[in-house]
């Protein structure tokens, strides 16, 4: 009976337990997908910002060869290149934010992903457990009632 109770008592502790590192997956596993969304988002934001960067450095320097060929429009093709390239480095300083936010984003996903690794571990252990108690329990019923 002492037995019993002992392996009872260890199988409902183990029980809680389980519970909880589930609902820390649970939680984990949302983390993640929220990582993975912004990542996304993020990756299409460097490749918007990559092409306005190429189409802007493009067209600046179309307007430089222009201005070569054209004396009599030099004061406004000077006045367009400049909004192009203060464009340009808008787009150059928006890539860096979203490279360096993906980056970051991308460290966080293998942070949770070690994570999510431990919990299953120590999931799958406290089932193995889980399972050599209730066979405990199942001998100590046999044994007693014989």
């Amino acid at each position: 009976k002492i037995c019993l109770k002992k392996y009872q008592e260890e199988n409902a502790t183990l029980f809680n337990e389980r519970t909880v590192i589930e609902k820390q997956l649970e939680v984990q596993v949302e983390r993640l997908a929220d990582r993975e969304l912004r990542i996304g988002e993020l990756q299409q934001n460097i490749k918007y910002c990559e092409e306005e960067c190429s189409q802007n450095h493009n067209q600046i320097e179309e307007l430089s060869n222009e201005l070569d060929r054209k004396d009599e429009e030099l004061e406004q093709m000077k006045r367009k290149i400049k909004q192009k390239e203060e464009i340009h480095n808008e787009d150059k300083i928006c890539l860096k934010k979203y490279r360096e936010e993906n980056t970051t984003l991308l460290n966080e996903r293998t942070v949770i992903e070690k994570q999510l690794e431990v919990q299953v571990e120590r999931l799958a252990d406290r089932e193995l457990r889980i399972g050599e108690l209730q066979q405990n329990i199942k001998y100590c019923w046999i044994v007693n009632f014989e």
